[in-house]
């Protein structure tokens, strides 16, 4: 497995004009990247998610007509992007805690 894992490591470094340890180094590199872009991600989805969650709240109080056309696609909008954003945590965490496991993770298929 090591060996597989030096030759696909080698065979790209010379595609690229690199060595493989300064490739491997890029690819741990490249998960950190990914991880906190996935934690940016969660941030902006929580903000985004807190301002329709205001948006609808005051909606409710402010007119006394009724609200429901308008509730239920912003319910639904907070629904997904609260969804969204915890996958993206999930996804994203990971990555920043065990980048060389997501950069392993990333060379197998290319294995033979």
């Amino acid at each position: 497995m090591v060996e597989q894992l030096e030759g696909v490591l080698d065979a790209l470094a010379t595609r690229f004009g690199a060595t493989g340890e300064y490739l491997w180094e890029i690819l741990v590199r490249q998960q950190i990247v990914e991880g906190i872009i996935g934690i940016c991600a969660t941030v902006v989805f929580v903000v985004v998610v807190s301002i329709l969650g205001f948006l609808q709240w005051h909606h409710d109080e402010d007119f006394g007509y009724d609200p429901f056309p308008y509730t239920v696609p912003l319910s639904i909008c907070i629904i997904l992007l609260t969804i969204f954003g915890l996958t993206m945590m999930l996804v994203g965490i990971p990555q920043l805690l065990n980048p060389e496991y997501y950069a392993l993770k990333a060379i197998l298929p290319m294995m033979p």
